[in-house]
């Protein structure tokens, strides 16, 4: 073989070692931009608006069991619908992590839709007094499907984004926020309007289920599902005390952070707030959505800047100072506008922990294989 041979072989083997070489995570990855990632944030909006919309509706339909449809039961009893279909949204993450690392992203969220909907027509079929009907469909149903949701629509958004990450989440919850609002007063007006509880929760299903099949189709994972991943064991994870100290922390704040959300609305009605005022207490729920639109989105703008674990140990503790002032709503001529004030300074600092919550844990990541990529050699 002359030198020139060699020289060309060699060339040649440099640029096939260079094809095996996987690309590295920024410039493969983490694009912070393009149709495809910005079109995946209006989608995880879309899917926000309605999965967590759903969620903190729940407010307005305690109140509405407590008072009018499950009368022969506690509001404790009654709580336990709202309670474990949050607990089912966040816990089966570790249940459907898996199948999103392995890229079955799609898949994941087409279940959880098919799930929800359904869900949604079987609890309008619950009578009066029929609580395990209720239970099954909104907390057990619900919570399942939004649970195969949620994970999925906020881990694609991190493979999408670093540098912009916080800002993107902010955003995509935001939708969030806007369900929040939008929602609770229609269920409100829909449950003691001439609809009905039926009709009125069919009317709810046809617009969450609306929203989700318009999220599915503008999110991009980017990634063909594969029939196997690398071997991951889950004890790594509690070797790092960074993450265990966080994922604790988690734990804390999400054990209270619903209780304002689901009883705000019965509480100032028991504690002061007067009849003439009820124009105030159905808005109580609304007033958290809208106040936690900013919040999902300037705090996590700052975030970017002053440290993602900043700016949650902040918005944490003023969301317990904001809790415990619900303590002091009291039959007076100013219990309206206090039950107004906690619920909107509620809203801002609580939207802002749900919206950072993933940006911290996806911060805390060694690599992408840790936030739901397992063939990054795969991504255009």
């Amino acid at each position: 073989m002359t030198r020139d041979a060699e020289k060309a072989a060699g060339a040649a083997g440099d640029d096939l070692e260079v094809l095996r070489t996987p690309p590295s995570e920024e410039e493969h990855v983490f694009h912070d931009g393009g149709l495809q990632a910005w079109s995946t944030v209006l989608g995880a909006w879309l899917m926000n608006f309605s999965n967590f919309g759903l969620v903190n509706t729940y407010g307005t339909f305690q109140d509405f069991y407590v008072r009018e449809y499950l009368t022969n039961y506690s509001a404790s009893d009654i709580g336990w619908i709202g309670s474990v279909q949050p607990f089912l949204v966040l816990g089966l993450g570790l249940v459907v992590g898996k199948p999103f690392d392995l890229g079955y992203f799609r898949h994941l969220l087409l279940l959880g839709w098919l799930l929800n909907i359904f869900s949604l027509f079987m609890l309008s079929l619950a009578k009066p007094q029929q609580y395990y009907a209720i239970f099954l469909s909104q907390g057990v149903g619900v919570g399942v499907g939004l649970g195969c949701i949620f994970l999925p629509t906020h881990g694609v958004l991190a493979l999408h984004f670093k540098t912009k990450r916080s800002m993107a989440m902010g955003l995509a919850f935001s939708g969030a926020s806007v369900g929040s609002l939008v929602l609770p007063l229609m269920v409100n007006r829909l449950l003691h309007g001439s609809l009905g509880f039926a009709n009125g929760v069919r009317v709810l299903a046809s617009v969450a289920g609306i929203s989700q099949l318009c999220g599915m189709c503008l999110m991009r994972s980017r990634r063909k599902p594969k029939a196997t991943g690398p071997p991951v064991n889950p004890l790594h994870f509690f070797r790092e005390l960074d993450y265990c100290v966080a994922m604790f922390g988690l734990i804390c704040v999400y054990l209270g952070i619903f209780f304002p959300v689901y009883y705000m609305q019965l509480d100032s009605i028991r504690h002061g707030v007067s009849s003439s005022l009820a124009y105030i207490v159905v808005r109580l729920i609304p007033l958290m959505g809208a106040a936690s639109i900013p919040g999902r989105i300037l705090p996590n703008f700052l975030a970017d800047r002053l440290g993602v674990i900043n700016m949650m140990i902040a918005c944490g503790v003023a969301s317990a100072l904001m809790i415990l002032s619900m303590l002091g709503i009291r039959s007076t001529a100013s219990a309206g506008a206090s039950a107004a004030v906690i619920a909107i300074l509620y809203g801002f600092f609580s939207g802002a922990i749900f919206a950072l919550g993933p940006t911290m844990v996806a911060s805390l990541a060694q690599d992408v294989h840790e936030i739901g990529c397992v063939d990054c050699t795969s991504l255009p």
